[in-house]
């Protein structure tokens, strides 16, 4: 009987050879593949969050979560369901066999979801959260901050950036932290309302009532047919300020800049950033399953440096990079496969 040994002796240079077809193919591999410290497993699971105000655990129980629960015990492939209900909120997981992707699971739970006609009117309508491990641990931080700037101004810079990182390659999402959004606020002087003889009510209905686009229906001329629309909404502070609320006995315009201050602001703090300790903004970022975690993080610093570069006083500072853990483990490996080799 012929070994290996002696059969490899016998046919050295077709042993070389796929052996070194064996390498190159290896080391192709190597720089194609993704990498990744933590790889993120999918599974068919999802939340479904019903929230009904002011509604009491065991009401909420009654009639929501057991209407979902007998909804959602016919869909095919299901592992287990899980519940829980409480003040305002009914919470509903549903999980499934590993066989099912995440994104069958929301479609699957979506299409149950559809069939349930008798959950109590005033409850809002469900919503459907799809896990997705890759949507939960971001691949980096990058903070935004800059003492020369004010909270509008950091909040449009934010904005830029996470659009440009949007369009690198294999970014999937990016999530803004500490931005606030825009607000227009009418402090309502009350001395002056009374003087004039209005409400609040009355400011609240004429605000509601002026700013909107509505359809008109269509016309047409000739051969051609156009839609109308009538335009209503707001382009400006001083478009608003100057909307006339009433008109007094003279006949003179109230106008609601007489009875209240306009501010273009932002929205009240939820959440505090904070770079060197001056205000900044967060962005957390995401990368698509396919992408290479190394060379994502590179093109990301790259294009944060070059944005840096075109803003003078802004400080922008890149943490948590996963990137720095997966180029250790992979030199780790490399030292040691390479004494395995010269061990050899």
């Amino acid at each position: 009987m012929i070994s290996v040994a002696e059969t490899s002796l016998k046919y050295s240079i077709l042993v070389n050879m796929l052996t070194l077809a064996i390498l190159v193919f290896g080391l192709i591999s190597m720089v194609n593949m993704p990498r990744e410290e933590y790889p993120a497993i999918d599974f068919g699971s999802t939340i479904v969050v019903v929230p009904y105000p002011g509604v009491s655990p065991a009401e909420i129980e009654q009639l929501i979560v057991r209407k979902i629960e007998i909804a959602l015990n016919n869909v095919e492939d299901l592992d287990y369901i899980t519940s829980s209900a409480e003040e305002g909120r009914a919470m509903i997981r549903v999980v499934f066999t590993t066989k099912v992707n995440s994104e069958e699971a929301f479609d699957r739970v979506s299409r149950e979801l559809n069939k349930i006609t008798d959950l109590p009117k005033d409850a809002l309508d469900p919503i459907i959260i799809r896990l997705n491990m890759r949507e939960v641990n971001p691949i980096a931080q990058v903070v935004v901050g800059g003492e020369s700037f004010s909270p509008m101004a950091l909040r449009e810079i934010s904005e830029n950036l996470k659009d440009g990182i949007l369009n690198i390659d294999n970014v999937s999402k990016v999530d803004l932290i500490g931005s606030r959004e825009r607000q227009v606020w009418v402090d309502v002087d009350q001395a002056r309302l009374d003087a004039y003889g209005l409400t609040l009510s009355d400011l609240s209905a004429t605000l509601t009532g002026r700013n909107l686009n509505i359809p008109g229906g269509s016309t047409r001329f000739g051969k051609v047919e156009f839609l109308v629309r009538t335009l209503g909404e707001f382009n400006n502070i001083d478009e608003l300020a100057s909307l006339i609320v009433q008109s007094d006995a003279t006949g003179r315009a109230i106008r609601l800049m007489d009875v209240a201050a306009v501010k273009d602001t932002l929205e009240k703090p939820t959440t505090i950033a904070r770079l060197n300790g001056s205000e900044s903004v967060s962005i957390f970022l995401y990368k698509k399953g396919e992408g290479n975690i190394i060379k994502v993080m590179k093109e990301v610093r790259e294009y944060v440096a070059k944005f840096q570069k075109g803003i003078p006083g802004l400080a922008i500072s890149v943490r948590n990079d996963g990137a720095i853990d997966v180029k250790n483990g992979i030199n780790a490996l490399g030292l040691n496969a390479l004494i395995g080799i010269l061990l050899v």
